[in-house]
């Protein structure tokens, strides 16, 4: 599990859903990223740090 990305767009108040959409990818994909099933490629990476306040790259180390 990626808690501290699930605490990052909690704080932010928005769904998986709005995520998605925000940076073009399904609210399904969002999840699976959340429980550690995928890792997004790096442009996606990019938005969702952008979007929920994180360094990009926390997701490769």
């Amino acid at each position: 599990m990626r808690e501290w990305l699930i605490d990052k767009r909690n704080k932010k108040g928005l769904s998986k859903a709005e995520v998605g959409r925000e940076i073009g990818v399904d609210a399904t994909l969002i999840g699976k990223y959340e429980r550690g099933e995928r890792t997004p490629r790096p442009a996606t990476a990019q938005k969702l740090g952008k979007l929920l306040g994180f360094e990009w790259t926390k997701f490769y180390s």
